[in-house]
């Protein structure tokens, strides 16, 4: 991942929440940034329901890192969901979303070398548009089997409306995950040092004792800049971790 989160295992599911006063998106791009930073081999494959693969590359742009270069060679594959589900006749109605598998399966399987990402951003949107519970969370079961098998790293973004009262979508994504980042407004309100702040909980079943975890009570502050985001502990947001 990205510092504070290196020490988190390459190869697992990461589940990323944020609030409407608190987005995940630097998370899901200095996730990607570090990715394909890393190593030259490495390959990633974003599924977008949100955002447009321009912004992507805009924002990727302020790192010097060049998004259409790296599609052209193969290390990157963009799937525009909304697109997608329109060129394969896909609605609500369906039964199933295997089509976007069988995409995500089709470029794991021709890449042999370097690691491998895949971002999901984000599932709340296809939940939105209508799709059942029952729809999502086997496409979501099958993506993590199918990661997994490929050794690649699984990140998930899911939208919280209301914190005190976790919607199903979220409790299943939670039983499934390895790691769950949060992102979260102050709960002091709003300040012009301090954007937010993040949390690191282990899954259910996760055995995190080589993992640093950031409770709730214990979250790292952030601030963003341009080009990047700075995390630091609470009361020293002169400092940069």
């Amino acid at each position: 991942m990205f510092s504070p989160f290196n020490d988190l295992p390459k190869d697992l599911f990461v589940l990323v929440t944020d609030e409407i006063d608190a987005s995940a998106d630097f998370v899901l791009h200095q996730a990607l940034h570090s990715h394909l930073k890393s190593l030259p081999t490495n390959l990633a494959i974003i599924l977008s329901s949100s955002e447009p693969l321009s912004r992507w590359e805009i924002i990727a742009s302020r790192v010097n890192l060049n998004l259409s270069s790296r599609k052209s060679n193969g290390s990157l594959h963009f799937l525009d969901i909304p697109n997608f589900l329109q060129d394969n006749s896909l609605d609500p109605h369906s039964p199933s979303l295997k089509p976007i598998f069988d995409w995500v399966v089709s470029h794991l399987e021709s890449s042999k070398d370097g690691q491998k990402l895949v971002i999901v951003d984000d599932i709340t949107i296809l939940e939105w548009t209508g799709f059942g519970l029952h729809v999502l969370i086997n496409l979501i079961r099958a993506l993590r089997t199918i990661c997994s098998k490929y050794r690649a790293t699984f990140v998930i973004r899911h939208h919280i409306l209301d914190r005190s009262e976790p919607d199903e979508l979220f409790r299943s994504l939670l039983d499934l995950c390895s790691y769950h980042i949060e992102v979260l407004p102050l709960s002091s309100g709003r300040s012009g040092a301090v954007n937010g702040q993040i949390a690191l909980h282990p899954g259910p079943s996760t055995n995190s004792k080589n993992v640093k975890l950031f409770s709730r009570e214990h979250a790292m502050h952030y601030r963003l800049t341009e080009s990047n985001v700075i995390f630091f502990n609470r009361g020293t947001a002169g400092g940069m971790l």
